[in-house]
């Protein structure tokens, strides 16, 4: 093969595996998303003697605060519905650019004994959805910087936790717990690509943790948005970058511009 040839294909190459990249990782419209926003929940006081501490695996959230999302509200605060022991967290780090904002924590409280589940739960209705379209539905969860107590958790051990996911009363997402130790591991992110069976979906999450653990999942950044529609033109001129360069190959009459 020519260096002629071969520059071709290797700009070709290059250009799909762009493309390929782009189309992966690009949004367009965010149609719904969830910050966890103090100001839009009702909370009833904080607690103060634990687990206030700290989330050493996020940057920024040194100090924080748990509160109680008050009982005296609507069940349904913001468009969710709590059960069992959930807490809103909010970062007080002084200097911090993320003072304020907020978090949710699905407690590890009353799973004794319980099989796949049975603690924390949150739910809530993803609206502005399209019936047959693609969505990307993105959020990170981290670990509570709480001593674990060794237990084996359901099923993931060494876990500590589990974090169950449903969208659309469909089949339980399990993602195994991450930071079983203060500071072990930052924040996992969660790209999940789904089609809608109508204008809305239901979205639930819960937790699972064993004996005395007291890891548990912290969920931010909620957001559902569709892909990048250029994206799927970028894509498409790198295969026919590809096809090109071979449609010239068998010509053996190579033209680079």
């Amino acid at each position: 093969m020519n260096r002629k040839l071969q520059r071709c294909l290797s700009v070709a190459m290059a250009t799909a595996a762009v493309s390929f990249w782009v189309a992966g990782s690009a949004r367009a419209d965010v149609v719904w998303s969830e910050d966890w926003n103090p100001g839009n929940f009702a909370i009833s006081g904080t607690v103060t003697d634990s687990p206030v501490g700290n989330l050493t695996d996020r940057s920024g959230w040194f100090n924080v605060s748990y509160n109680v999302f008050s009982s005296v509200a609507p069940a349904d605060q913001h468009g969710w519905t709590f059960s069992g022991s959930d807490f809103l967290i909010i970062n007080t780090t002084s200097g911090s650019p993320d003072r304020g904002s907020g978090a949710l924590y699905l407690n590890e409280c009353c799973n004794t004994g319980v099989t796949g589940g049975g603690g924390a739960t949150a739910s809530t209705t993803v609206t502005g959805l399209t019936a047959g379209e693609t969505y990307h539905l993105d959020f990170s969860y981290w670990g509570d910087n709480r001593p674990n107590d060794g237990m084996q958790t359901y099923p993931s051990y060494p876990g500590f936790y589990d974090l169950f996911l449903s969208l659309g009363g469909g089949s339980q997402i399990t993602y195994a717990g991450v930071d079983q130790f203060p500071g072990s591991s930052g924040p996992h992110d969660v790209d999940l690509i789904f089609t809608a069976t109508g204008p809305t979906e239901t979205l639930a999450f819960s937790q699972f943790s064993y004996g005395n653990s007291q890891q548990s999942p912290i969920l931010g950044d909620l957001a559902v948005s569709t892909p990048e529609p250029s994206t799927w033109v970028m894509l498409g001129l790198g295969f026919a970058a590809l096809g090109y360069a071979q449609f010239r190959r068998t010509r053996r009459s190579v033209v680079c511009h």
